[in-house]
């Protein structure tokens, strides 16, 4: 039931009866100007400061001409969120000495300023001060002091101090906003009546709030309650296992004698108080870690709530080494208390000396607490996590809290007990210091001890700080998901693909670390913007679509994504670093142009998020936040590869694009300087400034090694212009040596130094030596083998004899030749005369001789000559063939007779090569690889199939690796494990010869119109 309170039920005893009186003619404060001048008749009382014009707007507007819905903070449940709101975002940029503890702590200065931001500036500080009890006196309060706040926990009060620090009881996820205080707290309330104005007496309305005199003298008498309905008189519950009265009892004015302490100076006395307050708050503290371990370390170690299989390590990740912690200072607390019992029955309870003892336990505690003080970051997000996911969980938990030992404290209050508790003894010791004279045994050794302690915190925070950087990813990796329906845009993107591309980042266990985290803004093909929050981790880079904490509404800016943000949906594909290739951006992009040509599109769509990190403090003001920018910086990237697709990213600003830009360079650099250490191939470069522009030499098709008769390393080029001929260390430069049109293929014949040139569908054979640019011959010796129609040929050496094979298509059949050389090796003296032996159009070539004709009733796109056997490549497969025995032929796959293989024609990948891998055969289709036995069957002991990045094109062997060459990389893999151990990236990248030596092609990084031409060898050679 909402109920209406009035001031008087809240003013606080600090209110002087005449502040008391005047309240009867206080009024709501004015909101809008018109109510001003209605108004201005009227005397206010001096309870009441009113403002020139309303200040009470949304504080989260992000645009101050875009009107957002006005909060009614007469709605306690609305105060309630704004405030808690506020909370999160002071603690996001700012600490106390305290924040470690207590995350979610302010103190009191700091709550008044933000109640006096929401509401206005119309009031006096009593008045706020009123509001700040009445939230701390509601059951369950919405905040309550913290255990330093003695003051605050003695009188169960509010105090507007900076040195009384409270902290929030509820959740600020808003996910249980039944929690929150519901009510009306009708002074902020509006009249009923239209034409009711602030200060108006007349008002027939009898709850008119701007007659709250009446109601003022009415309730006079009556004793305060909540403003909210749900009241309670219970007294708050502490925030220490320990009360307030036993702690008073254990000082050492409590503990001594009357005479003695008449008899002490003041600052000795000082100096035993402080002595005394270490004592008592060391088994204050052993005290604390006991109940950690009776309650929840010992019972979760054989509790039902957590699986068996995972419950050690849980339990190892949460507590650590807390009973250690526990054994040592049960050691360090027993020597306290022995020598503060010596002292009592000896000298009266004056202690001596204790720096002693305390050096004495610091070597054994130190590493205790460099262990347990980093953990602990983790041990909170597991704690939550787990709390999230495991409702078996959450009620243990939640039992084991409400235990009367507990004194109604959180698990993670035990669990931070350690940490407050080291860096909280520098301060006790140097209250001990303050209090000690200089030329007193105890000073160095206490100072010794305070620097000693010191210390080890430091080396405690910057491990903390390591620790803390593994709990990013550990948040991010369990806030991810994957897209619940396909997306279009980059290919692949359904919601398997997602899941198994967030399964397969490993943030967690693979030792990645976060380097860069922030929004940036997408543009759809309707010219909306877009959210985008992108992850920059030091192997990937992850592209996702944030969603709002409950409670961060739209309009609110995002100060931290850490808490502002409790998911991402994967956008995209994540690109790994491998992939990643950050393109030159386009000019920047001005939104009110964009506008203008798209009329009628929104504008606010277009709204720039909040800078990728905060760069100065925040602290709650009514300050409207600027204007959203009108022009976006792109961030070109593109994700190379099948699944790959180039995204235009926008920053807000040309600093966070130049931001953007450094961190992915950087990060890209140290990537790929750490790969190149291990790769397996290295880049030798053939030519980089011969081929490429048409009136030039042209692009180069394909190239083949061959050696000079003078023993030279030489290399062939060809070009759709014709053959070009040079040395690879650049002592015989690349020049062209035959001038022809359209050429497709060539290819060399060693054992018979002929080289082959199809162009224009004409098979001709050339005499090699006759065309080296050293001593060339016009003109060069030559031999037509077939006139036309040629589609592709092979040639190479099978059965340990030389053969050539040509293939011209019929319709859909495929049909073949064998041709035998006759004519020897044309470098032999004895073979000259075949040099001399022309063909004409018609004529039968004499340096070869066909041995027999086949054909393959499916369209063939090569021929492969393995040791003994052909190996046709067609549509279908591959056609293993005898030429011996051509009746008998293997297919391979065996798709018929291997239900396993399915997935080789339910993909409709296209076949590449084959090649003699062990016992079997490497398959490789545009797609994938898979391994087949010697049979055609299914070979799957090593792995299932290698799945290619890209769409390789060409496809070569190098035991035992295969390298698979796609526009955009060159993927090589390990053809034992499939694993991919080296990537290659580049612009127009095409293999141009496979064996006997690797030779590639790309666009020039300095000039894209010229191809880079380099060969691959072993990075061991």
């Amino acid at each position: 039931m909402l109920v209406t309170v009035s001031v008087l039920d809240q003013l606080s005893p600090d209110l002087s009866d005449e502040e008391t009186s005047t309240v009867a003619t206080m009024s709501t404060p004015p909101r809008s100007d018109a109510s001003d001048q209605t108004a201005v008749s009227t005397r206010a009382p001096p309870y009441v400061v009113r403002p020139t014009r309303s200040l009470r707007y949304s504080p989260f507007s992000l645009n101050q001409t875009d009107l957002q819905p006005e909060a009614n903070f007469a709605l306690l449940s609305e105060l309630a969120s704004h405030f808690m709101y506020w909370v999160k975002t002071l603690n996001a940029t700012r600490k106390l000495y305290c924040t470690e503890e207590y995350p979610l702590s302010f103190d009191g200065e700091e709550a008044i300023t933000i109640i006096r931001t929401l509401l206005s500036d119309a009031y006096r500080s009593s008045f706020y001060r009123v509001i700040a009890r009445s939230l701390l006196e509601t059951s369950p309060p919405l905040f309550r002091p913290t255990h330093y706040s003695t003051r605050s926990i003695r009188k169960n009060k509010f105090y507007q101090s900076n040195k009384e620090i409270y902290t929030l009881t509820l959740p600020t996820d808003g996910t249980n906003k039944a929690a929150l205080p519901h009510g009306v707290y009708y002074p902020l309330t509006a009249c009923y009546s239209p034409r009711c104005q602030p200060g108006d007496a007349s008002c027939y309305a009898p709850c008119c709030p701007n007659r709250i005199d009446k109601h003022l003298r009415a309730k006079s008498g009556r004793h305060s309650q909540s403003m909210y309905t749900d009241t309670s008189n219970q007294s708050l519950s502490l925030t220490s296992s320990h009360s307030i009265e036993s702690t008073f009892s254990r000082t050492w004015t409590m503990t001594v004698p009357r005479e003695i302490l008449q008899s002490t100076p003041e600052p000795e006395r000082l100096r035993q108080e402080a002595i005394y307050e270490l004592i008592y708050t060391e088994e204050d503290y052993i005290s604390d870690l006991r109940l950690l371990d009776e309650l929840f370390g010992k019972p979760l170690q054989t509790a039902q709530c957590l699986p068996q299989e995972r419950r050690a390590a849980f339990c190892e990740q949460v507590f650590s080494n807390y009973k250690e912690v526990l054994d040592g200072h049960r050691q360090f607390f027993q020597d306290l208390r022995e020598y503060q019992a010596l002292c009592q029955s000896v000298c009266g309870g004056v202690l001596d000396r204790i720096g002693n003892i305390i050096l004495r336990h610091i070597p054994a505690l130190g590493p205790l607490y460099r262990r347990y003080g980093p953990q602990f970051t983790l041990a909170d997000f597991y704690v939550k996590k787990e709390l999230r996911d495991n409702i078996l969980f959450q009620n243990f938990i939640r039992e084991q809290e409400r235990q009367p030992e507990a004194h109604k404290l959180r698990l993670r209050d035990f669990l931070v007990r350690p940490v407050t508790r080291l860096q909280r003894l520098p301060l006790l010791l140097s209250a001990i210091v303050k209090h000690t004279s200089a030329h007193h045994l105890d000073t160095g050794d206490v100072a010794s001890a305070i620097r000693l302690i010191q210390g080890i915190i430091k080396e405690m925070d910057e491990a903390t700080d390591a620790s803390s950087k593994k709990l990013r990813p550990l948040q991010i990796q369990d806030q991810l998901q994957a897209k619940p329906t396909s997306g279009g845009g980059g290919g692949g993107n359904s919601p398997d693909d997602g899941s198994k591309a967030i399964e397969a980042l490993d943030l967690v266990n693979g030792g990645h670390s976060l380097v860069f985290e922030g929004d940036l803004i997408r543009r759809t093909p309707l010219m909306e913007s877009i959210t985008i929050h992108v992850f920059l981790f030091d192997h990937t880079l992850i592209m996702s679509k944030p969603k709002r904490a409950p409670g961060v509404t739209n309009n609110m800016p995002i100060t931290d994504p850490v808490t502002d943000y409790n998911g991402f949906v994967l956008s995209k594909l994540p690109i790994p670093m491998d992939l990643l290739q950050l393109d030159q951006s386009s000019s920047p992009i001005d939104l009110n142009a964009t506008m203008a040509d798209n009329a009628g599109q929104n504008t606010d769509a277009c709204m720039a998020p909040s800078s990728p990190t905060p760069n100065k403090q925040l602290t709650p003001d009514r300050t409207p936040l600027p204007a959203p920018r009108t022009t976006l910086y792109p961030i070109t990237l593109s994700h190379l590869g099948r699944n790959g697709n180039q995204y235009t990213l926008f920053a807000t600003s040309p600093q966070d694009q130049q931001k953007w830009t450094e961190k992915i360079a950087e990060t890209k650099a140290r990537w790929d300087a750490e790969r190149n250490k291990h790769r397996v191939f290295q880049m030798r470069l053939l030519t980089d400034y011969t081929f490429g522009p048409a009136l030039t030499a042209g692009s180069v098709l394909e190239s083949i090694p061959f050696t000079g008769k003078d023993g030279l390393p030489m290399v062939l080029f060809s070009t759709a212009s014709g053959i070009w001929i040079g040395s690879p260390d650049g002592t015989v430069v690349i020049q062209q040596v035959l001038a022809l049109v359209n050429v497709v293929q060539i290819n060399i014949l060693h054992e018979c130094s002929i080289l082959f040139v199809l162009a224009n569908g004409t098979l001709t054979a050339y005499a090699l030596d006759h065309l080296d640019p050293r001593s060339p011959v016009v003109p060069p010796s030559f031999q037509r083998i077939s006139s036309q129609g040629v589609q592709f040929f092979s040639c190479g050496v099978t059965s340990g004899h030389p053969l050539l094979i040509t293939m011209k298509r019929k319709g859909m059949d495929s049909h073949f030749k064998a041709w035998d050389p006759v004519c020897g090796d044309l470098r032999d003296r004895k073979n000259y005369k075949h040099l001399h032996a022309r063909s004409s159009f018609l004529s039968k070539p004499t340096w070869f001789k066909m041995r027999t004709a086949f054909y393959v009733g499916a369209p063939a796109t090569s021929v492969m000559l393995l040791a003994a056997r052909l190996a046709i490549v067609c549509e279908r497969g591959f056609e293993i063939i005898n030429l011996d025995a051509l009746h008998s032929r293997v297919s391979l796959p065996d798709l018929e007779n291997n239900a396993k293989l399915a997935f080789v024609q339910e993909r409709t990948a296209v076949p590449l090569s084959m090649f003699k891998c062990g016992s079997g055969f490497l398959l490789c289709y545009d797609s994938f690889a898979i391994r087949v036995d010697g049979y055609g069957r299914y070979d799957a002991k090593a792995y299932d199939r290698i799945d290619w990045i890209g769409t390789p094109q060409k496809v070569a062997f190098f035991y035992p690796f295969v390298l698979a060459t796609d526009p955009q990389l060159i993927e090589i893999r390990n053809v034992d494990t499939g694993e991919l151990v080296q990537l290659i990236t580049g612009k127009n990248m095409q293999g141009i010869c496979t064996t006997p030596r690797i030779h590639c092609s790309m666009a020039h990084s300095h000039d894209p119109s010229y191809q880079f031409v380099f060969e691959l060898t072993p990075a061991d050679t």
